[in-house]
């Protein structure tokens, strides 16, 4: 078979920035797009679902009371411009002031971060250090007791609910035996369990997803050939294959790490006390303080539109075989 020319593989990577370029405007306005309706699902919703004026006051606030914090909040004008100040308010980061702490709510957000951060990357870090190595052991060995284990606890670790996991890993480790604390924040030794729970789901899917794709990769004509010309299976792996689940392996933990940032692992948070945004959505929820769930829902919002296009424009950059 003729190789191919440099001059049409020139060609080739040219034609292939150019469909990058045109795929990055294209998700990028569509980002826009999706933020937008977000910001307006969000103003819409804060106002339909409760009367701020209401949980503002006390029941007995008498009507002079009422119409000055429906003044100060803006209430008072019609909803279009409510709706065009809600949107400057958002430019200059003024989310609204929380009713149940008297503060503003960006910055309320703004202090569980951290705890959220630290929780996320110590959850990637183990999933994607336990997935793949999982996931690669089994499919370089298919069929052998190795793999059948792999297989058994990728689908196990998928199906155990995060809630239930979190309140027998305390009841065992922290309750039973002592070894660690029941909840708390501030030292590694209180990351072990919420980052042992929350990493359960994450490495089963990253096991069985990277199993899938070593296995699709090794089945294909140039690995036959290069294991004919004598090289092992190792050595096929670190030079061709492992680059087939890298693209992988940075999608599924890229929506891992926003599944557990934005506060989605909220029965975890719930469990282990730790002080991130899932856990402040629960209280803001319990308080019925829509302002600051608001806040919240919109940053997380934002945020995950923001790194799903990311998580996009990177696989397509790393797998050739995507469409642009």
């Amino acid at each position: 078979m003729p190789l191919p020319r440099r001059g049409a593989s020139t060609h080739g990577d040219a034609r292939r920035w150019v469909q990058m370029r045109s795929y990055l405007v294209s998700r990028s306005l569509r980002m826009v797009a999706v933020m937008v309706a977000l910001i307006a699902a969000t103003f819409f919703l804060s106002r339909i679902v409760a009367d701020p004026v209401a949980l503002t006051l006390p029941m007995d606030a008498s009507p002079a009371d009422r119409a000055r914090v429906t003044h100060e909040l803006g209430l008072d004008k019609p909803l279009p411009e409510q709706f065009v100040d809600y949107l400057g308010g958002l430019f200059r980061g003024d989310l609204g002031v929380s009713v149940w702490q008297r503060q503003p709510a960006l910055s309320i957000v703004l202090e569980r971060i951290p705890a959220s951060i630290v929780l996320a990357v110590a959850t990637l870090a183990v999933s994607v250090v336990i997935g793949l190595a999982i996931g690669v052991a089994g499919a370089l060995r298919p069929g052998s007791l190795v793999d059948r284990v792999a297989t058994l606890a990728s689908a196990t670790s998928v199906a155990v609910p995060d809630f239930w996991l979190g309140i027998m890993l305390v009841t065992l480790f922290a309750v039973q035996l002592g070894w660690v604390p029941t909840s708390g924040y501030g030292s590694l030794i209180q990351l072990i369990l919420p980052v042992a729970t929350l990493a359960m789901r994450p490495i089963g899917r990253l096991a069985r997803v990277s199993r899938e794709a070593v296995l699709e990769e090794m089945g294909k004509d140039y690995v036959t050939a290069a294991r004919a010309r004598g090289l092992s299976v190792m050595s096929i792996f670190r030079k061709h294959v492992f680059k087939a689940i890298v693209a992988v392996a940075i999608t599924i933990a890229g929506y891992d790490f926003v599944y557990v940032f934005t506060g989605h692992a909220v029965g975890v948070e719930t469990v282990f006390n730790w002080p991130g945004l899932g856990q402040l959505a629960v209280e803001a929820t319990l308080r019925q303080d829509v302002i600051l769930v608001s806040a919240i829902v919109l940053f997380s919002g934002l945020l995950v539109t923001l790194v799903n296009t990311l998580l996009d424009v990177v696989h397509a950059a790393i797998d050739r075989r995507v469409t642009l």
